[in-house]
């Protein structure tokens, strides 16, 4: 599925959801045991379920991408949740709006309470709260890993650049995660990235463990 994201009246990137679940090449790659194991050992679990996939496609004519957080936008009750940033194209660490993350912000026991101001920050605004950690050359293959609550964004790309930054994202979750409680799930499920669990959250019980066919296991083992 693809959706268009704006920012200040500008599209910031066009994003393609779960192309795993329409191509068994792309699943095979999503579901790899060596994804799993890092996934797991990063967030110090036994086990991780494959949450969403996102193709992001950048181009020169793009706004910026705001802060923000993963899992302010999942339907998850835990902070047991990871995100993998795998570049497609080289992206240059000038211009080439890799990410950029507020170090220590998913540490930061207020962001829940401030994470709908961060999406309106700017550099000097949130670096007056974080460290800010700007990305350095990405080649092809190259990847980041991020928390799920750790606050992170994207700059436009160079104007000069001839062809669109393209980078594939994979979310984890803990394998005994549950889903939030009822007042907080109708929350996010206004979210923008609620069309990952919309085919299936209305099969799991609010506050229930979050588990379904849709939320592929991984193997504990690379």
């Amino acid at each position: 599925m693809l959706q268009k994201y704006h920012s200040t009246g500008k599209v910031k990137f066009l994003q393609y959801f779960n192309l795993h679940r329409h191509s068994t090449l792309l699943r095979k790659a999503a579901l790899s045991p060596r994804l799993g194991f890092w996934a797991a050992r990063l967030l110090g679990v036994s086990q991780v379920r494959l949450y969403q996939d996102a193709l992001f496609m950048k181009y020169p004519r793009h706004g910026p991408t705001r802060w923000h957080s993963d899992l302010a936008l999942s339907p998850f009750d835990t902070n047991a949740f990871v995100t993998v940033w795998l570049a497609l194209t080289p992206v240059p660490a000038k211009g080439g709006a890799g990410l950029r993350f507020a170090r220590g912000s998913h540490r930061d026991y207020t962001l829940h309470y401030h994470s709908d101001l961060a999406e309106s920050y700017t550099q000097d605004d949130l670096s007056s709260r974080y460290i800010i950690q700007e990305s350095s050359d990405l080649e092809p293959g190259d990847a980041t890993w991020h928390h799920g609550w750790t606050l992170h964004a994207a700059l436009p790309l160079d104007r000069k650049a001839r062809s669109p930054r393209v980078a594939w994202a994979l979310s984890f979750v803990a394998s005994d995660a549950h889903i939030l409680p009822d007042e907080s799930l109708s929350i996010v499920q206004e979210a923008e990235d609620s069309v990952s669990f919309r085919p299936w959250i209305c099969k799991i019980r609010p506050g229930s463990r979050a588990e379904h066919a849709m939320l592929p296991l991984l193997p504990a083992e690379p």
